[in-house]
């Protein structure tokens, strides 16, 4: 199931190590970080690289999207004092990602060093060879471990390892082996819960457990665009966002269900209505009842309950975007109710990070899960049966 060499398979002893991680953790606009969920998943790796005898382990990332322009709030200097202190080490931190201001850093007595963000370089993100080059010449060998951007070539992902021995971090090797075996061998019924705006981007991943789960339910803003369609109901979703171009896929996904003798579970029941995203007043009505004004931002009692009870009988669960618009607190309540009937639920559960993630994060839920997962994207096209490509320009075991 995972076919690459990971950090266990190579002699570090005195091996200079570059290590992709991915600390594009939230912040403040001076930079100051509010979340380090991302710095503390990649302290495995870390510690092992340091415990079995890398003499320098130097830790690159980006953050933010600065497109080439050095921002304070884009900056990784914030992750150097809570690396510290995780790993209960000194941090040397480097001002820019190379030049003699990282080679500096790099030749001193630090064993960790931390480089300043990559994307500061355009060179990063156009996947260019002279950057990736660059990079690869501090160090023996490399390891990828920002499973987050596996999925978005780059010079740090997959040019690097063009140039270097090319190696799994521990995180990387985790996420690929538990999604894969909740997506291909679950204890069954197998639960899929799909949420988000919108069903471009998740096309792929709604084909999949269309195939592989027992049930599929499907939330957010996205069921708006499924209960709309004559084949779900024909409902009126009045001003509630929807896709209105999709009818030749709601057709095809309609058609597959037909196939697969299987049905989605849908807000056909009742939701939750505002006037706008604004909105405090939540106001619960039954589907059929949705008119005029209203936008539909959560499910109604009835929907949550009809989905509360799914994930009671299941034995494995996959759950990728909220379902309700819960960054407003009158709306979180679908949200907040599915996510702690998982926490609570015998089902082995698997979160696919982004969103989801930081809605469990907020509940103060996260450690109930059996897998909460880095990266959104790349945990969404690894669910989708797609290749990652900084996966695959590893070495293969």
């Amino acid at each position: 199931m995972f076919t690459k060499q990971t950090i266990k398979d190579v002699d570090l002893t005195d091996k200079r190590v570059l290590v992709r991680v991915d600390w594009n953790v939230p912040g403040t606009e001076s930079g100051q970080i509010e979340d380090d969920f991302r710095i503390r998943a990649s302290l495995p790796t870390l510690k092992y690289l340091r415990d079995h005898g890398a003499s320098k382990i130097i830790i690159i990332s980006h953050r933010g999207r600065p497109e080439g322009i050095v921002t304070q709030k884009d900056s990784l200097k914030p992750a150097q004092p809570i690396a510290e202190a995780l790993l209960s080490e000194k941090v040397r931190f480097a001002e820019d990602a190379r030049g003699d201001i990282a080679r500096h850093a790099i030749e001193s007595t630090e064993r960790f060093v931390l480089l300043e963000n990559l994307r500061f370089h355009a060179e990063e993100e156009a996947n260019d060879e002279a950057f990736a080059k660059e990079l690869a010449s501090y160090a023996d060998i490399f390891v990828q471990d920002g499973f987050a951007v596996v999925h978005h070539p780059a010079a740090s992902v997959t040019e690097i390892p063009k140039l270097l021995p090319a190696f799994a971090g521990l995180l990387v090797e985790k996420e690929v082996k538990t999604i894969l075996s909740a997506m291909l061998q679950p204890q069954r019924p197998l639960l899929a819960i799909i949420g988000g705006a919108k069903i471009e981007g998740k096309i792929e991943l709604i084909d999949e457990f269309i195939e592989k789960a027992d049930n599929v339910v499907i939330g957010g803003a996205m069921a708006n665009t499924f209960i709309q369609d004559e084949h779900f109901g024909g409902f009126d979703v009045a001003k509630s966002l929807y896709d209105s171009g999709e009818a030749e896929q709601i057709q095809r996904i309609y058609d597959d269900l037909q196939k697969n003798n299987k049905q989605l579970l849908l807000p056909t029941i009742d939701v939750a209505v505002g006037t706008s995203i604004e909105d405090t007043e939540r106001k619960e009505k039954l589907t059929t009842d949705v008119w005029g004004d209203d936008v539909i931002l959560d499910l109604g009692q009835k929907s949550i309950a009809e989905i509360e009870a799914a994930i009671d009988q299941a034995k494995t669960i996959i759950w990728n975007g909220p379902i309700g618009y819960f960054e407003n607190p009158a709306f979180m309540e679908g949200s907040k109710r599915i996510a702690k009937a998982i926490a609570r639920s015998d089902a082995f559960s698997v979160i696919g990070g982004g969103d989801t993630a930081d809605l469990i994060d907020h509940l103060g839920i996260a450690t109930d899960f059996d897998h909460v997962s880095t990266g959104g994207g790349a945990s969404l096209e690894l669910m989708a049966g797609k290749q990652l490509p900084g996966v695959e320009a590893l070495q293969n075991a």
